[in-house]
């Protein structure tokens, strides 16, 4: 490894937490991207709340720099997520596939995007000092879900 790649990964590593949930026993901790979540372009678009990360001059999600810093080629054509955090960057977590394969991979999941709350729900978790994680487990949603209620990046619920 070089030092302009070594420098990368240590610029990179220092904007992750190792310490993040554990969504599943077999696969560990996620490793949460604590960094950047949405570039200028994309402020006032709804692209979730994936990491990015500056690379070689051009802006790239966080868990896709992660699977190249492992294995030195980008994923392709995406990085899907085992943990379904869109934060994790951990690459044992992640796997290459199509956006079919995630669209499949999320329906078998039951995250359909089709659960419904009720407005006193998202209010609750708009206004929470819990967790995402927390709030994931009380109203039965996923992560990433509840992280983007809480941020007001979802559409109007309820």
């Amino acid at each position: 490894m070089n030092r302009q790649s070594q420098s990368a990964e240590r610029r990179f590593f220092a904007l992750v937490n190792m310490n993040g949930p554990e969504k599943n026993k077999k696969l560990g901790p996620c490793w949460m991207w604590t960094g950047c979540r949405k570039s200028q372009i994309e402020r006032n678009k709804n692209k979730g709340p994936y990491g990015r990360v500056r690379f070689e001059g051009k802006e790239q999600l966080a868990h896709r720099l992660s699977w190249f810093l492992e294995t030195g080629k980008w994923p392709s054509p995406c990085a899907l997520h085992k943990c379904d955090n869109t934060l994790c960057v951990r690459f044992f977590h992640l796997f290459e596939g199509t956006k079919g394969e995630n669209n499949t991979d999320r329906a078998r999941k039951g995250r359909s995007g089709n659960l419904k709350l009720s407005k006193a729900a998202v209010r609750d978790i708009r206004s929470s000092k819990s967790t995402p994680a927390e709030l994931a487990r009380k109203y039965h949603i996923d992560y990433a879900h509840a992280w983007r209620i809480r941020a007001g990046m979802n559409r109007k619920e309820g």
